[in-house]
């Protein structure tokens, strides 16, 4: 599953890990920036992401269920609720 995460916030997000199947990780992202992960899914999992915002820490779902067969491309933003696209 390819995912882009865009900082949907006003600040800085830092320390972001994407979870799920297996764990990926964004260095930083700053207002309105876009980065591109690829997340295997090789079973069934969620995904979620936890990051820091103005050095609180938070954590959004980005997909309830996903599972093998999965392959597609999505676009997450990240605004601070805890939300789930999936």
């Amino acid at each position: 599953m390819r995912i882009t995460f865009t900082n949907d916030t006003e600040h800085r997000l830092t320390e972001i890990n994407i979870a799920g199947c297996e764990t990926e990780s964004i260095a930083k992202l700053e207002p309105n920036e876009s980065k591109t992960v690829w997340v295997r899914i090789t079973r069934d999992c969620f995904i979620h992401v936890d990051y820091k915002e103005s050095g609180k820490q938070r954590s959004e779902n980005v997909a309830g269920y996903v599972t093998r067969g999965m392959e597609q491309k999505t676009n997450y933003k990240i605004d601070g609720e805890n939300h789930s696209k999936f």
